[in-house]
C-alpha cells in the first residue's frame, strides 16, 4: 500500500487560491514483499498529528511499514513529517524515519498519534521482547520525527494480548489512552497519562490510572475523544463474540481519576435479526457535541466465509455527566460502506460543523 498525504490549497494559501487543486505528497511507496502477514502489507494504518513550532506548522504521520531490512522483518513503525508553508506549499522535511527495530511477528502494530501542539505522543502494540503476547506502549517524537521519549509500557496483564490502542490530548500535560486486552476477562481499558518535558524537550511519562470501560470486549478496539481537560469519551464494541453481539458501548471517563461516570449502549446489536454493530469512530463537532460512526454487518462472513454487504451508521451525541444524549441517527452513508473513517471540521461563513466520511 502506497501512503500519501493530501494538502488542500484553502488550508495553505490565500483565500483567492481556495479553489486550486490539492497538492499530493507521496510519503512512501507500496513496497511490501510477499502478500501475506509475514511479508508485510507495504505502508499502512497511518495516524496523523499536527505540531506548531516557531511559527511553522508540521503534519506528522506515523505508520506501519514493511519496507525494512531483512533483520527488521516483517515490519516496523516509521514517521514522516510535512511542513506546511503558505507560499511554498507542503514540503517533506522528515522522510520515512524508522522509529522501531523490534523483534516478533507483530513488532509495531496499530500506531495512533496525538499532539499537544509541541510534541507528538504516540502509542502502539508490540510483542517484543517476549515474541508472544502483545503489549501496549507510548513514546514521543518531535516535529522532525526525532525520538524525544523512549517507549514506555502502559499495559499490565502479562497473560493477555493487549493492543489496538488509541490516544487523545485533553490539554496541558494530560492525555487519555486506551487499548484492548484479550484473554481472560476481555475488556477495553482507558488510562491516564501525564507528560513531563525538560528544557531540551525530552519527554517522560507517568500513568495515573487504568480503568475498565467496556466488557466483555472480544474485539473492543477503543476510540477516544477528549471532552475537556477532565473528561474523555471512550467507545468500543461490546460482546463476547466476533461480530459483537451487544453492540457499541460508550463511557464517559473522569480523566483525572479514571472513574467511569456512565456507560451507554449507543448502537445496540440485534443477533436475532442478524444485525451486529462494530468499528466505532468518534470525531468532535463542538466542545459539547460529537459524531460517532459505526458499521452494521449481518455476520455472514463468520458463518459462510463470504462477506455480506455492510451499512454505515452516523450518530450525533451531546454527552455530559448524566449520559450520551443521542440527537440524531442516519444510515447508509457513503457509496461503499466498508472500512470507513470520518473527520470533522467547519464550513462556510457561519462555520457550520460538518462530518466527512471516507469509505
Amino acid at each position: 500500500m502506497t501512503l500519501r498525504i493530501v494538502a488542500l490549497a484553502s488550508a495553505l494559501l490565500a483565500p483567492s487560491a481556495a479553489f486550486a487543486a490539492p497538492t499530493i505528497v507521496e510519503l512512501a511507496q507500496g513496497f511490501g514483499g510477499p502478500e501475506d502477514e509475514r511479508g508485510g502489507a507495504g505502508n499502512e494504518q497511518p495516524s496523523v498529528a499536527v505540531v506548531d513550532k516557531e511559527g511553522k506548522r508540521f503534519v506528522v504521520s506515523i505508520y506501519m511499514s514493511s519496507d525494512v531490512s531483512s533483520g527488521d522483518r516483517p515490519w516496523q513503525c516509521k514517521c514522516s513529517s510535512v511542513e506546511l508553508d503558505p507560499i511554498l506549499g507542503p514540503t517533506l522535511v522528515a522522510d520515512r524515519v524508522q522509529l522501531t527495530s523490534f523483534d516478533g511477528n507483530r513488532p509495531c502494530n496499530h500506531p495512533k498519534a496525538a499532539s499537544d501542539g509541541e510534541s507528538v505522543i504516540w502509542t502502539f502494540g508490540s510483542n517484543n521482547p517476549n515474541l508472544a503476547q502483545v503489549r501496549t506502549y507510548v513514546a514521543a517524537v518531535d516535529e522532525l520525527c526525532r525520538e524525544t521519549g523512549a517507549p514506555f509500557r502502559v499495559s499490565e496483564n502479562a497473560n493477555n494480548n493487549e493492543g489496538a490502542p488509541d490516544i487523545a490530548w485533553n490539554g496541558g500535560s494530560r492525555f487519555t489512552g486506551g487499548y484492548l486486552s484479550t484473554g481472560e476477562n476481555d475488556r477495553t481499558y482507558a488510562l491516564g497519562l501525564e507528560v513531563a518535558k525538560d528544557p531540551a524537550g525530552n519527554v517522560t511519562f507517568t500513568k495515573s490510572y487504568l480503568t475498565n470501560v467496556v466488557s466483555p470486549a472480544n474485539i473492543g478496539r477503543p476510540t477516544i475523544l477528549p471532552m475537556g481537560m477532565d473528561r474523555s469519551l471512550v467507545c468500543a464494541a461490546k460482546g463476547d463474540q466476533r461480530p459483537p453481539e451487544d453492540g457499541i458501548q460508550c463511557g464517559l471517563v473522569d480523566a483525572t481519576t479514571g472513574l467511569v461516570l456512565w456507560r451507554d449502549l449507543v448502537a445496540p446489536s440485534d443477533p436475532q435479526a442478524e444485525i451486529y454493530m462494530n468499528q466505532p469512530q468518534l470525531v468532535q463537532l463542538s466542545p459539547e457535541r460529537v459524531a460517532l460512526m459505526a458499521i452494521e454487518s449481518r455476520g455472514q462472513g463468520r458463518k459462510s466465509g463470504n462477506k455480506a454487504p455492510s451499512i454505515t451508521h452516523l450518530y450525533t451525541l451531546a454527552p455530559d455527566d448524566l449520559g450520551s444524549h443521542m440527537e440524531s441517527e442516519i444510515d447508509s452513508v457513503g457509496p461503499y460502506q466498508a472500512h470507513a473513517t470520518i473527520c470533522a471540521g467547519h464550513w462556510g461563513e457561519e462555520a457550520t460543523p460538518i462530518v466527512g466520511l471516507f469509505d
